[in-house]
Formats: structure tokens, C-alpha cells, sequence
């Protein structure tokens, strides 16, 4: 059975769509205030599991909890 995510492109799309979001909203003097001081790795990596989660496609989400 085909998944939305496949749909999309799969995970590797989904990684370089949340990628290239936070590529265009880091220089954005409006936006980047929001994301002063925070861990962006963690950020991006959760980003991508829980749009992986809704497009059907394998949940992941390396980032250890704190």
C-alpha cells in the first residue's frame, strides 16, 4: 500500500523540505527571534518526525530526551 510519504518523496524529501524551511527562516529578521537560544538541531529533527508521523511514513526522531 502506497503512504502519503511516498507520495511526497519519501523521507529524504521530507529532511530537505524541513532543511531548507529553517535555511529561509534563519536570516528572516521577523522569524529568527523565535528561535534564539534554542537547540536547533533538536528542533529540525523534530520537525521532521512528527511531519513523518503525519504523512504516514516512519516516525523517527534521534534526538535523546532531556
Amino acid at each position: 500500500m502506497a503512504t502519503i510519504s511516498n507520495a511526497v518523496g519519501g523521507q529524504g524529501t521530507l529532511d530537505a523540505d524541513v532543511q531548507r524551511f529553517h535555511e529561509r527562516v534563519s536570516p528572516d529578521p521577523d522569524l529568527a527571534p523565535y528561535f534564539d537560544g534554542m537547540d536547533m538541531r533538536r528542533i529540525i529533527a523534530r520537525q521532521i518526525a512528527l511531519f513523518a508521523l503525519v504523512v504516514e511514513g516512519p516516525a523517527r526522531c534521534n534526538v535523546a530526551r532531556k
